[in-house]
């Protein structure tokens, strides 16, 4: 089974590794309270699905925030599935709300969202099950070149300083500087996001209306901002204010013991977390072409060689036949076959 660190093995390399060998299974990455899971078949990328803080995120929610699933149309499709037990998304089709190809537009959409946040986890842990899958009801069937996945999300990553750096806060109000453009000078995902600006939306509400997720939305608004097409306010939306309330004098003294206690563990925990990071940057694990990175590497390829083979290979050399390691990754690797284990070192 294919399991471990994400230290000791990165995310964009255990894609790679299900890929070449055109597993099928389930990947499942945890990082704290966080669980995403990703669906293969023979290599390609089938679904994904993610927990946040142990709550599943729906891509209902999406559908209904973007606007293309009214509020209505959810309930009633809602009320059919607890009734019939027909998947969601067929039921969206037989009930011709969405198109088969709309929903796959939103399933693969949403799938590269997830991988782009998969793959910027450095802490966690990870394993791989063969020979299951997830949305197993579903007629929509998904197949996604996991490598096109993989670079598009590493150009994602390289281009989020620029534009971070531009809109740090998804509280921030843009407006527009003209009315009027010729929608012929902009792409469609800035006219989208153009439309929809009325100098009162923060990026986040224009992100949830968008139907384009986080990154289109970012870059289309970044685009704008760089054509001249709308400005940031100098205002960020805050939340209303609650109603004033009467608290006595044991409330106001219990309200400070708890925010001591808060502010004690949030210090502790920042000083981990940065203590944490500091040895990071300095530890060998970042770095491909380190012993202790190659030899997790190798260790893993030895696992799914044993899976394929249901024996583990007599050389080294083997897995680098099989493609699942490089010639420069094995090399000052001494390795020997011990019936069903094996000596690395």
């Amino acid at each position: 089974m294919l399991k471990g660190s994400l230290r000791e093995f990165h995310v964009p390399d255990i894609l790679q590794l299900i890929a070449s060998q055109q597993k099928t299974g389930v990947l499942t990455i945890e990082h704290f309270n966080d669980r995403i899971s990703i669906g293969f078949r023979n290599g390609f990328i089938s679904a994904a699905i993610k927990n946040k803080n142990h709550e599943l995120e729906k891509i209902d929610t999406y559908l209904i925030a973007s606007g293309k699933l009214s509020q209505e149309q959810y309930q009633k499709i809602l009320d059919e599935h607890r009734t019939t037990g027909i998947n969601l998304n067929d039921l969206l089709i037989k009930e011709h709300i969405l198109t088969e190809d709309d929903i796959k537009d939103v399933i693969q959409f949403k799938i590269q969202e997830i991988i782009d946040e998969a793959m910027q986890w450095e802490e966690g842990v990870y394993n791989f099950q063969p020979n299951i899958a997830i949305y197993t009801n579903s007629k929509i069937k998904i197949s996604m070149n996991t490598q096109g996945i993989i670079l598009e999300s590493l150009r994602r990553i390289d281009e989020w300083p620029k534009i971070s750096a531009e809109f740090p806060d998804s509280r921030i109000i843009v407006k527009k500087t003209k009315e009027a453009i010729d929608e012929d000078e902009i792409g469609p995902e800035e006219l989208i996001v153009f439309k929809l600006i009325d100098n009162n939306k923060s990026i986040f509400e224009l992100m949830q209306s968008s139907g384009l997720g986080k990154f289109r939305t970012y870059s289309a608004l970044y685009n704008l901002y760089h054509m001249g097409l709308v400005e940031k306010l100098p205002k960020i939306k805050r939340e209303k204010k609650a109603l004033p309330i009467k608290i006595n004098a044991t409330s106001i003294r219990n309200v400070v013991v708890a925010v001591g206690l808060i502010l004690l563990v949030l210090i502790i925990d920042t000083g981990v977390r940065y203590f944490t990071s500091f040895l990071k940057t300095k530890t060998f694990y970042s770095s491909p072409t380190t012993y202790n990175y190659r030899k997790t590497k190798i260790d893993n390829a030895l696992k799914i060689y044993f899976i394929d083979n249901e024996k583990f290979p007599e050389t080294l050399q083997e897995l680098q036949k099989s493609n699942l390691v490089t010639k420069k990754e094995i090399q000052g690797f001494v390795y020997k076959k011990n019936g069903s284990s094996y000596i690395l070192k």
